[in-house]
């Protein structure tokens, strides 16, 4: 679902090219996370509980799996991260970060 929706705004915001690589490298990667029964169930009461945000489902997603990896940062471009209490990676603190 969010390699959908990642794909989706790199299309839109780049062009295919961009996109297609961001595929590829990601179907080359060692890290992939599919999300299960307990991930689905979780994310749901986050969005129950949340009901004044207008946060995805594929958001409710990523919060639930990076509080179960315990992952505090996000790469993003909205601020829903930021209303569930993730920090995130912006230019303003990129180089903060990876000091």
């Amino acid at each position: 679902m969010l390699v959908i929706e990642s794909h989706a705004l790199l299309v839109s915001a780049l062009g295919i090219g961009p996109a297609a690589r961001f595929l590829k490298d990601l179907d080359e990667s060692n890290t992939i996370i599919v999300r299960g029964a307990l991930s689905t169930s979780n994310a749901l009461k986050i969005l129950f509980r949340y009901d004044d945000k207008v946060f995805s489902f594929a958001d409710a997603i990523s919060f639930t799996i990076m509080e179960r990896l315990s992952i505090p940062l996000a790469f993003t471009f909205d601020n829903h991260f930021v209303q569930c209490g993730f920090s995130v990676l912006t230019s303003r603190n990129l180089d903060d970060i990876f000091r």
